[in-house]
């Protein structure tokens, strides 16, 4: 089989995105990617937060039934999508003109679960859109970071799957409130911070929240 032009495009790309979501990568991305641009990307993509409030939904749901376990892993699974959707994904779309090797790239380098890879790309996009350190944002014990709960949280998840680790219903209800904090105290600032509001799960501009 012969390789095409397309086969060393695709492959330039990954090695690429490869080095720049390496966790000693110089943060070129966020120092190319303005406010401006991630701003209209989210414009553009208004259902972006959908599936992981979703996942949220339903983790609050099996916690009010006693299904911790699932509860715990639904809440784990949501903060993955907050984190990388908002954050990561456009991100990678933003180094990538073609949109069709984008979608492959992002499927690619984002499928694997957890974030912990990602943390310094997470970070320097919160404090180049919000002006705040993230190591600064408390999670629910004031001694620790969010971001660090969340990693924990994960791991549990992770314990969960692989080798039928029981699920307290303190460890649920922390995980739902750890997804939430995510949302509202990560996510939701950068939101504001970009001139922009969720209504209804959907990302619309303020001026369009009446």
């Amino acid at each position: 089989m012969s390789y095409t032009q397309e086969d060393y495009e695709r492959d330039m790309a990954y090695e690429s995105i490869s080095e720049e979501l390496n966790p000693e990568h110089k943060l070129q991305a966020i120092e190319e990617f303005t406010n401006d641009k991630l701003r209209s990307y989210y414009l553009s993509e208004p259902k972006l937060l959908y599936p992981a409030a979703k996942l949220y939904k339903q983790a609050e749901k099996l916690l009010a039934d006693k299904h911790f376990s699932a509860s715990l892993i639904f809440a784990a699974s949501s903060v993955e999508l907050f984190l990388k959707n908002s954050l990561l994904k456009p991100i990678i779309f933003g180094q990538i003109n073609n949109g069709q090797l984008a979608n492959l790239i992002v499927d690619s380098a984002l499928s694997q679960t957890g974030f912990k890879r990602y943390e310094k790309l997470i970070s320097a996009v919160f404090i180049e859109i919000t002006g705040n350190q993230l190591e600064q944002v408390k999670g629910l014990n004031p001694t620790s970071t969010l971001l660090s709960e969340a990693k924990k949280m994960q791991e549990s998840r992770n314990r969960c799957l692989h080798s039928g680790e029981n699920v307290s219903e303190l460890e649920a209800k922390e995980a739902v409130q750890i997804a939430h904090k995510v949302f509202t105290d990560m996510v939701y600032q950068i939101i504001v911070n970009l001139d922009l509001d969720v209504v209804d799960n959907f990302l619309v501009a303020r001026t369009e929240c009446g």
